[in-house]
């Protein structure tokens, strides 16, 4: 009977160790969670706030390009739109159907904000 006795004891202190292991891993399975959540927060805020700078850009890049400050962009003042944004390293868009949208508009600042919403210009991605 004793020797029953001392193993139902070690049997016990393994579970108690056990218990202590599993309650570790549980806690740190609950911060890892957390962990996840608030990194994934992080990034969506991140990619929220990468493209208002890239819209804050597209817009610089059109002021800077209506050189007589009329917020109308001129047949002139479009190639010159169209080269700085050539110049602007990760931006993509149809040079050809920009400058016919903006023809076919009223060249005001406003009415161009409107045509780069509506057609493909966007930030690169890598394959």
């Amino acid at each position: 009977m004793d020797q029953l006795e001392v193993q139902v004891q070690r049997v016990q202190q393994a579970e108690m160790e056990l218990s202590k292991i599993t309650k570790g891993c549980t806690d740190n399975t609950d911060e890892l969670t957390r962990i996840v959540r608030d990194n994934e927060r992080l990034v969506k805020r991140q990619s929220e706030l990468a493209h208002e700078e890239f819209q804050q850009q597209i817009v610089t890049t059109l002021l800077k390009s209506d050189r007589d400050g009329d917020m109308k962009v001129t047949a002139r003042e479009v190639n010159v739109l169209i080269a700085r944004f050539k110049g602007n390293r990760g931006l993509q868009f149809d040079a050809d159907k920009l400058r016919t949208s903006i023809e076919n508009s009223d060249g005001s600042i406003k009415s161009i904000m409107d045509l780069l919403r509506d057609i493909n210009i966007g930030t690169k991605t890598e394959d």
